[in-house]
This record gives structure tokens, C-alpha cells and sequence, in this order.
């Protein structure tokens, strides 16, 4: 079965301040003319017909801000509208929690991009949205930041030194290409065992060059100091970029914000329940969103989970309280 470990293209900043803004304020918050009343009415009324705005529609269901679709996926028969789209035909809102504060947020970025508890307010919704960014096997959810923090600190510890900022970036496509290109098993089987028995891929496919590439953790520095190795030249390059971006990908914006610590612990207690057979603790959420046409509201169920680790539960306060000062502060 094929994987999508990182389907984010796009940097969260953009997204809230430029689109989700518009889109709040000029679409989802009206009801619309008789004329677009139909399946593919918010195509029609946003211009996402043939553009990448179609996706980001979709991309906005996935992370959380809708509570259901807007738009079909492209596959299947089903003529009816979307459930979302009805939904703002018939005067009712689609926001969620989420949704509502990422609109206020983006709208305080928009207006005032270098303050502070804004720019932290994005940096906390990113911490949010990281944890939606996951994929399937064998009938079992993984967060793609999961895997990729196991990843690192194997590689850390092979290294036995911190990686740089474009050392991660470059990691992040290898653990990408490793996991949806045929060698996700023996991956997730390590992260299960926690154990460095595994090798990582960058598959190519670009500028005329193909070919995969297999390695050790060992050979990892020697790959990405060789002169003629360009992450560019891999396939779902600009994956990793959305995400390993210094300044404005997701992880490092998570990273960087107060949801760190709790990241890094739902990261450990992840493994641990993987490591007992056990469910991810948003297996529930991430069904909801995969497989549904309404999904379950991201703030509500995150907040209301019950961890091994009580220090989780208060970390996610911590990253609670830092969206609200985000709001606030755009609302001022």
C-alpha cells in the first residue's frame, strides 16, 4: 500500500495570513448565490478549478480548520455536494476550534507580522498541525513526526553530534522517500524495537537523474558531503522543504514553539504504545479525517486525551495557553 508520509507543500504561515484569511472571511462566512449551490460550488466561487487551491481546500479539512469537506477528492462517482460545501449553503459554519483561532492568528500575521506572541501563536498551530501529518500501515497510524524524531536521534547518536538545520531538512526527504517508496516495514520495525537496524533511501528522479540510493546510518555524512549529491534531484524534494525549512517549515516551527516538550513527549509515549501493540492515540482523529466526510474537532480531542505520561497533559496546556495569548493578541 502506498504511503504519503509528508503531504504539507505549502509553508503554515502563507496558508493562515493569505488563503484561509480570504477564504473565512469572503466565502465560509456567507451564504452564497442560488447559481453556486452545486458540487463543485466552491470551485467556482474560490477559482480553485485547475490551480493548487483545490488541494489546499482539501489540505484544509486534513489539518483540522474544517470540520468537513469543501471539495470531492477526485476519485469515486458521487455527484452530491460535499458536506462541508452544504453546510455553508445552508448558513451553517464549518470552522473549528482550530479553524477559528488559525483565521484570527493569520489575520493578526497579516496585519502585524512581527509581533511576537503572533508569530509564537503560529509557531503553537504548527505544533498542532505536525501531529495530523501521518500515514497508515498495516492498518495502524504513525505521526510522520514520530518517526522522523526516532530517525534523528538514532542518526545523532551514530554521529555522536548534533545535525545542523540543512542536515535535517536533507534527513527529513531520506526518512520520506525511505518510508513511501517501498521501505516503510523495516523502518516502522525498528522504531518499534527502537534500534538502529535499518537503512534509509533517497530515490531519484529528476533533471535525468534516476536511481535509489540506500545507506546506513553511518554513511549518512559522507552521502550529503558528496559534492555531487543534490537533495533537489530526489523525488518529493519539496517535501522536505515545507518541513525542514529553517525559518518557515512546520517542524521547525514546532519546534521552536511551546509545543516542543510536548511533542517530544507524545513523540516517546507514541513508541511506547507502538511498542506494545497498541493504537496511536490519534488513530480515532486521524480515521475521522481519512475516511469521513466530518471529522472530529482537533482541539477538543487532543485536549481530552488521557496519556501514561501525565507531564503530556500539562505540556498541553502549555500549548493551549500560547494559541489564546495568539488570538488575543491579533484581536487587540
Amino acid at each position: 500500500m502506498s504511503i504519503n508520509s509528508q503531504f504539507l507543500y505549502f509553508y503554515i504561515d502563507e496558508l493562515l495570513r493569505n488563503q484561509w484569511v480570504d477564504w473565512s472571511e469572503n466565502i465560509l462566512s456567507k451564504v452564497p448565490e442560488p447559481e453556486f449551490v452545486l458540487k463543485r460550488g466552491f470551485q467556482t466561487i474560490s477559482g480553485a478549478d485547475n490551480s493548487s487551491t483545490r488541494t489546499r481546500a482539501l489540505d484544509c479539512f486534513r489539518l483540522g480548520f474544517i470540520n468537513s469537506k469543501l471539495i470531492s477528492e477526485r476519485t469515486g462517482t458521487r455527484d452530491s455536494i460535499p458536506t462541508g460545501w452544504q453546510s455553508i449553503c445552508d448558513g451553517e459554519m464549518v470552522h473549528t476550534q482550530l479553524g477559528y483561532m488559525a483565521y484570527t492568528i493569520g489575520k493578526g500575521s497579516r496585519l502585524n507580522g512581527k509581533n511576537r506572541l503572533i508569530s509564537e501563536g503560529i509557531n503553537s498551530i504548527s505544533s498542532v498541525l505536525i501531529l495530523l501529518i501521518g500515514f497508515s500501515h498495516n492498518e495502524r497510524w504513525y505521526t510522520t513526526y514520530s518517526i522522523f524524531s526516532f530517525v534523528l536521534e538514532r542518526v545523532k547518536m551514530e554521529l555522536k553530534r548534533d545535525l545542523n538545520d540543512e542536515e535535517v531538512r536533507i534527513l527529513s526527504g531520506a526518512v520520506f522517500n525511505t518510508l513511501d517508496f517501498g521501505d516503510a516495514s523495516q523502518l516502522i520495525n525498528a522504531y518499534t524495537k527502537n534500534n538502529s537496524n535499518f537503512k534509509l533511501s533517497y530515490l531519484f528522479g529528476r533533471d535525468g537523474v534516476d536511481g535509489k540510493l540506500d545507506f546506513s546510518l553511518s554513511e549518512f555524512e559522507s552521502i550529503i558531503n558528496d559534492s555531487s549529491f543534490n537533495i533537489n534531484k530526489t523525488t518529493k524534494h519539496k517535501a522536505c522543504l515545507f518541513w525542514g525549512n529553517p525559518d518557515r517549515g512546520v517542524y521547525f516551527r514546532a519546534q521552536n514553539s511551546h509545543g516542543k516538550r510536548f511533542l517530544s513527549l507524545f513523540a516517546e509515549e507514541e513508541q511506547l504504545r507502538e511498542s506494545k501493540g497498541l493504537k496511536s492515540n490519534l488513530s480515532a482523529l486521524l480515521d475521522s479525517i481519512a475516511n469521513e466526510d466530518t471529522s472530529l474537532d482537533v482541539i477538543s480531542y487532543i485536549s481530552n486525551l488521557q496519556f501514561e505520561n501525565k507531564n503530556i497533559s500539562i505540556e498541553t496546556i502549555n500549548v493551549m495557553k500560547s494559541l489564546k495569548d495568539g488570538v488575543l493578541e491579533s484581536l487587540e
